[in-house]
C-alpha cells in the first residue's frame, strides 16, 4: 500500500504528511482486515504520530461502545407484520 511507503517520510515532514492515508485504514485495522505487515506499519506510525494515535484510540473506544450495544432488535410491530406476510404466502 502507498501509505506504508509514505509513512517513512512522516518524521521529517509536516505532522499531517501521510496521516490521511493512515486514518483511512483505521476501520480495516479494527476489523482485522489488514495483513500483519500493514498492522505493524500502522502501529509504527502511531508510535511517531501522537495525533493519529489519539484519533485511533477514539475510534477504538467508539467501536467498543457500539459492540457493547449488541445487535439491534427488530421492532415488534415489524416482526409481527413479517410473520403475517410469510404465513400468508
Amino acid at each position: 500500500m502507498n501509505w506504508m511507503a509514505d509513512n517513512s517520510k512522516h518524521a521529517s515532514e509536516a505532522p499531517a504528511a501521510g496521516c490521511s492515508a493512515i486514518r483511512s485504514e483505521f476501520s480495516a485495522y479494527l476489523d482485522g482486515a489488514l495483513t500483519g505487515v500493514e498492522m505493524a506499519a500502522l502501529s509504527a506510525h502511531f508510535a511517531t504520530c501522537s495525533q493519529c494515535a489519539s484519533d485511533f484510540k477514539a475510534w477504538r473506544a467508539i467501536q467498543q461502545c457500539l459492540s457493547n450495544l449488541g445487535p439491534a432488535q427488530m421492532p415488534s410491530a415489524l416482526h409481527m407484520r413479517l410473520r403475517q406476510t410469510i404465513a400468508a404466502e
